[in-house]
């Protein structure tokens, strides 16, 4: 899965913009369980890692980043995603949080990515 998606990023960013795409999906891919990848294409793969670069690249160093989506044409079935310093039971209360508000979680994904910001944006590596 992680080549197909880096043959997606060559064949459409801009090369600056690449490199620092390919970082993150090697950061998060080369740590999601295999399981995660059964049923979605290499462009609805990218399309996660595309959104979470959006996400660090908005997000303050010492802020919190949140996004929430549905994943189209999967009925009632979406992600949240959160960029935030790592701080001590960030995941757990993230899960009772959605847990009781009755979402089923089906997927975790935890990785700790390390964001180097500079002028052109975050560039990540996996910790």
């Amino acid at each position: 899965m992680l080549e197909g998606v880096l043959q997606v990023i060559e064949s459409g960013a801009d090369p600056e913009q690449g490199q620092r795409l390919k970082a993150l999906a090697r950061a998060v891919l080369t740590r999601t369980p295999t399981d995660f990848f059964r049923g979605r294409t290499d462009g609805e793969v990218f399309e996660l890692v595309s959104s979470t670069f959006e996400l660090l690249e908005s997000t303050a160093p010492d802020g919190i980043g949140v996004r929430v989506a549905q994943r189209p044409g999967y009925g009632h079935t979406g992600a949240a995603a959160v960029a935030i310093r790592d701080r001590p039971f960030v995941v757990d209360t993230l899960h009772g949080l959605l847990s009781s508000q009755g979402f089923e979680i089906r997927n975790e994904l935890h990785p700790i990515v390390v964001a180097q910001r500079d002028e052109a944006g975050p560039d990540a590596r996996s910790r």
